[in-house]
């Protein structure tokens, strides 16, 4: 592999040497006492470079009222920045045009590679004409030899630097990767060399160095630089094989860079395909046919509403998975009612809406009695039959708005919103009720079924927010003496807790929450 410093490429004999009368026409533009007549005296020295230039300056691309003569009248008409552009975009282009035989030597796509910057370069012109954050033609010219150190890269290093392209398979974006892990340097390095060598104008170096990586260039040139990476954008849209797949891209990426709404887009790419045509003639450079804006952008929004539509569904899909999982989290899998942690939430928000609308909150704690000795008799299956019919049997007698969970093991809470003391004793007793009013039926398959009569100790709590601030630890205490007090009673009983009849108990801090007899 060859390795070659920056100095040695700018020194070498196979990088070309600006014309001269670019060289000069820079050099007069930079003087401060600059007179048009000698400029126009400079470049009228070479009858060719006269041509183009009067070529390009009466045709549609500038829309002169009156036909133009001279170089003085162009200076006139159009100004000096436009008229040194032109000369540097002539000269520039000689320069970077394929030497006899260079062609074949190289294996370099001279036909690609100004195909896409002449693509660019108009891009960068209506970008710069629309927004006006810089003089349109800089622009141009920006963007036409934003590129210039892929030519010299390929007349150095010929068919090696052929591999390097090779490797990006097309992608314009990876190459400079490609080019520092070969040559330890990327064309944007390159580029801005010969930029400082040929004492180019400030916009063309900064151009050329930073066009790939906008977001580390220095500050004062970002929105010039996003001009130049918009109009890329727009290029490589265009030349892609499938540019309606790009047209969306390009529409939101001028917003979001450059602030222009969908319509200011649309017009830009609609010039660009109306104008790339002239202006590749005016610099002989090939161009493609131009493809239809309208049908771009038509296919486009097609294609924006079906992955919209798609997204929608995706979304919804998702969201209905969350919410699955979600429940599955906060229910109870052998009962399908809510968990420890769905009582928990619900505790929660009941206890704020009580608090907030100052009303009442109960609580009615459901422990199965004798469950262990279910358990240990007939079998955790049986145990499992007679938890969910429990479950089922609570469900069909709860009043509307009541939240049902499961505890934990034979454990059951139900919690009633605006439910006085009474009303939810009332609840209490109609769900026990529930529980012994038939036996329980366990068939078991082979087994000789079972029939089992069940029992529930419950005990109510309340607070009345009218009255006092609810707190969590106190309304589920209360719920739990009341448990107690009504498995001292025998079981299957409902009794209410001391708290809810503001009754205080000196062996209160006895009881410890959560461990029942069973």
């Amino acid at each position: 592999m060859t390795r070659l410093d920056l100095d040695q490429i700018i020194s070498s004999q196979r990088l070309p040497s600006l014309p001269t009368i670019a060289l000069r026409v820079l050099e007069l533009t930079t003087s401060e006492d600059i007179e048009l007549k000698e400029i126009a005296r400079v470049i009228e020295l070479d009858q060719g470079l006269v041509f183009k230039i009067l070529r390009t300056v009466n045709s549609s691309y500038y829309g002169l009222a009156r036909p133009c003569g001279t170089i003085r009248q162009a200076l006139v008409y159009l100004g000096l920045n436009t008229v040194k552009t032109l000369v540097l975009g002539f000269s520039l282009v000689e320069t970077m045009r394929p030497q006899p035989g260079e062609d074949n030597q190289t294996k370099f796509d001279f036909v690609d590679y100004w195909r896409r910057d002449i693509y660019g370069a108009v891009a960068a012109r209506e970008l710069a004409q629309v927004t006006k954050i810089c003089d349109p033609e800089i622009a141009f010219l920006a963007a036409l030899m934003q590129d210039i150190g892929m030519v010299t890269l390929a007349r150095i290093f010929g068919s090696e630097y052929q591999i390097c392209m090779q490797r990006t398979q097309g992608d314009h974006d990876k190459l400079e990767a490609m080019e520092k892990a070969q040559f330890g340097y990327g064309h944007t390095h390159v580029g801005a060399a010969i930029a400082q060598h040929w004492n180019l104008p400030e916009q063309l170096g900064i151009t050329m160095r930073w066009h790939h990586d906008v977001s580390h260039s220095p500050h004062q040139w970002r929105s010039f630089l996003r001009v130049i990476q918009l109009a890329n954008l727009a290029a490589k849209g265009l030349l892609s094989g499938d540019p309606r797949a790009s047209a969306a891209e390009f529409q939101s990426e001028a917003r979001s860079r450059l602030g222009l709404d969908t319509e200011s887009a649309k017009q830009v790419l609609r010039r660009v395909t109306e104008g790339v045509g002239e202006g590749a003639s005016l610099f002989r450079i090939p161009s493609d046919e131009a493809t239809s804006v309208d049908g771009i952008m038509a296919e486009a929004e097609e294609r924006l509403i079906e992955h919209q539509l798609t997204m929608q569904r995706e979304t919804t899909a998702l969201r209905e998975a969350n919410e699955s999982l979600s429940q599955q989290a906060s229910t109870d899998g052998l009962t399908g009612v809510a968990n420890r942690a769905g009582f928990e939430q619900a505790l929660r928000d009941g206890v704020t809406a009580a608090n907030n609308q100052r009303v009442s909150l109960s609580l009615i704690f459901i422990d199965i009695d004798r469950f262990k000795q279910i358990n240990d008799t007939h079998g955790h299956q049986v145990g499992d039959v007679v938890l969910t019919e429990v479950a089922t049997r609570l469900i069909d007698r709860l009043p509307q708005g009541a939240h049902i969970s499961r505890y934990g093991g034979d454990e059951f809470v139900v919690l009633l919103f605006q439910s006085s003391t009474a009303e939810a004793q009332s609840v209490a007793e109609e769900l026990c009720n529930s529980i012994t009013a038939l036996p329980f039926g366990c068939d078991l398959g082979n087994t000789q079924a079972l029939s089992l009569i069940v029992t529930a100790s419950m005990g109510v709590g309340t607070i009345d927010a009218a009255e006092k601030q609810v707190e969590r630890g106190t309304l589920v205490r209360s719920a739990d003496l009341g448990v107690y007090a009504a498995k001292a009673a025998g079981g299957g009983c409902v009794r209410v807790g001391l708290e809810s009849t503001n009754e205080q108990s000196s062996n209160e801090q006895s009881f410890v929450f959560g461990h029942k007899a069973g």
